[in-house]
């Protein structure tokens, strides 16, 4: 099974983006890199919503295999935004949703362009599985934001990881390493 990895913002390959959480996860996990795609979204340092919106919708309908959607931060608003606005996918099997901020509900996040639609909730009956990851020590989007999107998701399950940052330099990610091999059939080298 493939995997669609969708950045948050500014620049994902600095040191302190969004590919620290991923580089973690491929070197922990032994990811195979030919089985991960991690576009570069656009503008990442000034990120607009129908952009991000409209190029995560092109990957999704451009997806030739099964795949597991991890997102970080803002690519997980985003890509709910996305899934919400198209047909469903047949090869959207699993979304793990990581430190993703709930727009609209917490002052520190309220651009409107980013608020999701009333129903988005409503149309993603089809994915398989939907996983909300967040460390209790995120300084940048509050735990609290698990529990909105668990209002939203019922069916969500909700996983913490402790004593981590936002782009998870730090912390035990035994449990999200679990779900990829749950998910991916990813295999260990070595």
């Amino acid at each position: 099974m493939n995997v669609l990895f969708l950045h948050g913002a500014g620049n994902p390959e600095a040191d302190d983006g969004s590919f620290v959480l991923l580089r973690r996860l491929m070197d922990e996990d032994s990811l195979e890199t030919e089985r991960v795609i991690a576009p570069i979204l656009p503008k990442p340092d000034a990120p607009d919503s129908a952009e991000w919106v409209a190029a995560i919708s092109d990957h999704i309908t451009r997806l030739e295999a099964a795949t597991t959607i991890i997102t970080h931060s803002l690519g997980g608003s985003c890509c709910l935004h996305a899934l919400a606005s198209q047909p469903p996918s047949p090869y959207v099997r699993h979304l793990i949703l990581v430190a993703a901020p709930h727009w609209g509900t917490d002052p520190d996040w309220s651009a409107a362009s980013f608020v999701l639609p009333d129903h988005y909730h409503k149309d993603l009956h089809w994915i398989e599985t939907i996983d909300l990851v967040y460390s209790n020590s995120d300084e940048i989007v509050p735990i609290q934001h698990m529990s909105l999107y668990q209002s939203d998701l019922p069916r969500a399950r909700t996983h913490v990881i402790s004593d981590s940052n936002h782009t998870f330099r730090h912390g035990d990610l035994a449990m999200l390493i679990a779900l990829l091999k749950k998910y991916c059939q990813v295999t260990v080298n070595g």
